[in-house]
C-alpha cells in the first residue's frame, strides 16, 4: 500500500504543477522544449528519489534556485516523503508490536499448559500422600 502511495503522491503534486496540455493549443502542436534549470532539477529530483524518500536534487533546487516555484513543490513532496517515512516507521513498529503479542500469547497457553499438568501432578502426589498415611500403622 505504501509503495502505491509515493507514485501516488507524486502524480498528484505534478497534475497541479502543470498547466492543461490542451489549454489554448492545437493538437498537431509538438510538445514544447523546457529549458527550465529547476523544472529540469525537479524533474531529475523525481526521476531520482531513492528509497530513503529524499533527492540530491532537490537539495540542488532548493540551494539553487529557492524562490523558485519548483523549489516549492520539491519542498511539499519532501514534507510528504517526511510523513511517509513517519508512516513507514509506525508501521513497522505496529508489526513488532503484534509480533510480540503472538508471541506471549503463545507463551501464555504454553505457561496455561503446564500449569495444567502441574495441577494433575499435585493431585496425584496428594492422592500418594492420602495412600501412604493410610498405609502406616
Amino acid at each position: 500500500m505504501i509503495r502505491l502511495l509515493i507514485p501516488t503522491l507524486m502524480l498528484l503534486v505534478l497534475s497541479a504543477c502543470l498547466p492543461l496540455s490542451g489549454a489554448g493549443k492545437s493538437a498537431s502542436a509538438p510538445p514544447a522544449q523546457v529549458d527550465d534549470p529547476a523544472m529540469q532539477l525537479f524533474v531529475a529530483g523525481i526521476d531520482h528519489f531513492d528509497s530513503s524518500h529524499r533527492s540530491d536534487a532537490f537539495l540542488q533546487l532548493e540551494q539553487q534556485f529557492p524562490n523558485s516555484a519548483w523549489n516549492r513543490r520539491a519542498k511539499i513532496l519532501a514534507s510528504l516523503a517526511g510523513s511517509l517515512r513517519l508512516l513507514e516507521k509506525q508501521i513497522k513498529r505496529q508489526q513488532a508490536l503484534i509480533e510480540e503479542q503472538k508471541n506471549d500469547h503463545l507463551d501464555l497457553i504454553e505457561l496455561k499448559q503446564e500449569n495444567e499438568l502441574l495441577r494433575d501432578q499435585v493431585k496425584v502426589l496428594k492422592s500418594l500422600i492420602v495412600d501412604l498415611e493410610l498405609r502406616q500403622p
